[in-house]
This record gives C-alpha cells, structure tokens and sequence, in this order.
C-alpha cells in the first residue's frame, strides 16, 4: 500500500499546486480586497504589500489611481508623510 502512496504523492502534490494557481490567476480582486481588509484592521504593513502585489501583477490596470490612493492613505496612516505625499502625488497624476 505505501508503494501506492508513494508512486502517486508526486502527481498528487503537482495537482495540488496546478488547483491552487489557478485561484490566482482567477482572483485579481484578491489583493485590492485582501489590502482593503488589512488596512481597515490597521495592518498597514501588509496592506501596502497586497497593493503594490497587485501594481506588480497588473500594470495596466484602469484601477491604478485608486490603488496609489489607498497605498498614500495607508502611509498616511502610518505617519510616513513623504511616502503619503509621493503615492497621493501619483494618484492624483493617474486620476
């Protein structure tokens, strides 16, 4: 039995991984929402992460300005006004 279990572990882990990408090509909402979520339970941190996760992900987004205003608003939050002032700067250019 555990010579089963060993010859169909690998194929097992591989479809595994294959299921779980699939979630994240599907959910580009995730990190607008995920970042939304952690800035609203003031983990600003984490927030700014999923923000610029999703910038990475999706340059050419329509919703660029308003993910540079929630990344200022966060920094803001913060009290890191240069970076709140340069990422407001940015959205308000992208606007």
């Amino acid at each position: 039995m555990s010579k089963v279990l060993n010859d169909f572990l690998p194929l097992f882990l591989v479809s595994t991984f294959l299921f779980f990408c699939s979630f994240a090509a599907v959910g580009e909402e995730l990190p607008l929402s995920l970042g939304s979520h952690l800035a609203k339970q003031g983990n600003y941190d984490a927030a700014i992460t999923e923000y610029k996760r999703f910038l990475f992900f999706h340059p050419d987004d329509s919703r660029i300005g308003e993910v540079y205003y929630n990344i200022g608003l966060a920094y803001k939050a913060q009290g890191l006004w240069t970076e709140a002032v340069t990422a407001l700067r940015t959205a308000t250019y992208l606007a």
